[in-house]
């Protein structure tokens, strides 16, 4: 009787365990069909069950569920003057949206902005020039800059709107007004002497004849390439890695290789101001005197603040 009922007493644990794994599946089950939802509703392609709201984000380990940390930070005192959490795959078109939360922290505007090539988009360089901002962000090589090391270069004439490529032969005006994806404008140009010509497989693939395109504001972003090839603009440039790393390597000094505690945008944001306060705290105790700082605190009109 008593195996009998071990026996049975057995059954029931196993019975039991194999409900609660059941619910456990039923449950992720449940989970996954909400997240399926919400794929086919935004039309993304993969989301974070975890964190809906994360990207995913191209780190030292792979790809992870993340967010793109952007921060404005002062030449000279290495301060964290912005620090925003954006969900944007990458740094394009967020130029000057950089300089706008600058201008929000700090009530006025930088004089200069320093990014690496990730910024470098012709349209968001022009568009902070004209507002005042003295840039040196590097534009990405385009692929006709790589020919023309290659021996296949393009040269454009004003007087006469037309290209002569390297083997004097010329490209006329094909459509105009054409709309790029960042909203700019541009005109096609076509050769239709590409039969027979020595450099034709080097130059193109196309049955019809080389085309290239120019924008309409060519002019003003080759002008902005032949000034960054200035010793000023290296320097500058130099510079900026000595900057931009200073506090993320204090942060990280002080904290270890860590991820993100809280899940969701709002709440990333919040963490990311303690970390960029911390840090700010830090630095303005190095730059100073303790006594003189705390002074400065003491003596502040904490109720206008």
């Amino acid at each position: 009787m008593e195996k009998g009922k071990e026996s049975a007493e057995l059954e029931k644990q196993v019975l039991q365990k194999e409900k609660e794994s059941i619910k456990k599946l039923k449950k992720k089950k449940c989970k996954l069909e909400q997240v399926n939802e919400i794929l086919e509703k935004t039309g993304e392609k993969y989301i974070s069950p975890n964190d809906p709201e994360a990207i995913l984000v191209k780190g030292r380990d792979g790809k992870v569920a993340g967010y793109n940390i952007q921060t404005g930070i002062d030449g000279k005192g290495h301060f964290i003057l912005s620090s925003d959490v954006t969900t944007h795959a990458n740094d394009q078109n967020l130029l000057n949206d950089n300089i706008d939360s600058v201008t929000e922290q700090t009530g006025q505007q930088p004089k200069e902005s320093t990014a690496d090539k990730g910024y470098g988009i012709a349209n968001d360089i022009l568009k902070a020039i004209k507002r005042g901002v003295e840039c040196y962000v590097p534009i990405p090589e385009t692929q006709r800059e790589k020919q023309a090391r290659e021996g296949i270069e393009f040269v454009y004439d004003e007087q006469s709107d037309t290209y002569t490529c390297s083997n004097e032969k010329t490209l006329t005006p094909f459509a105009r007004d054409g709309k790029l994806s960042d909203g700019s404008l541009y005109d096609r140009y076509k050769c239709y002497e590409c039969a027979g010509c020595s450099l034709r497989d080097k130059c193109t693939k196309s049955k019809t004849g080389r085309m290239l395109i120019r924008r309409h504001n060519e002019k003003q972003i080759q002008e902005y390439k032949e000034s960054l090839k200035t010793g000023k603009v290296k320097e500058k440039r130099s510079k900026r890695k000595e900057v931009v790393e200073h506090p993320y390597g204090t942060i990280k000094m002080l904290m270890g290789k860590f991820n993100f505690l809280l899940i969701g945008k709002k709440k990333t944001q919040i963490e990311t101001n303690l970390y960029s306060m911390a840090y700010n705290l830090k630095r303005l105790i190095t730059m100073g005197e303790v006594c003189l700082l705390m002074n400065k605190v003491s003596e502040y009109n904490w109720k206008i603040a």
